[in-house]
């Protein structure tokens, strides 16, 4: 799959649907638990990148002066063994802030997994006493 076909949100508004969609995912749930933890399931770090390339320059690393956060994604995945997270490499993305990677993770997610991916046992406000 590659990234650069899919279509990126436009708006702050399309970004935080898409980013509150991804935590509710229910690729993210414990199946033991069933509710979604995202931050359980994700791997992310800060690398730096040579800001003409946005790649890391290994030969010449005085030239990666530019932060870029990569982010992994491991959704629970069944096995013959049982549940287990998987690192799933078509998650992969990197940005310049958080956000950039949620909001890629979500369109990479909805691409590869479709869209009706919420969880059945998220409680909304009117489940509460």
């Amino acid at each position: 799959m590659k990234k650069d076909r899919l279509v990126t949100p436009q708006t702050n508004l399309e970004r935080k649907e898409l980013v509150e969609w991804l935590y509710d995912c229910s690729l993210w749930a414990n199946p033991e638990e069933g509710i979604p933890d995202l931050q359980a399931c994700i791997y992310w770090w800060v690398g730096w990148v040579d800001p003409k390339t946005e790649l890391m320059d290994l030969l010449n690393p005085e030239k990666n002066t530019e932060p870029l956060i990569y982010l992994e994604a491991s959704p629970w995945t069944a096995t013959s063994e049982g549940w287990v997270q998987e690192h799933d490499l078509d998650l992969d993305c990197r940005g310049y802030s958080l956000v950039d990677c949620l909001v890629d993770l979500s369109v990479l997610v909805r691409a590869k997994y479709g869209t009706n991916l919420l969880s059945s046992r998220v409680v909304s406000s009117q489940d509460s006493p």
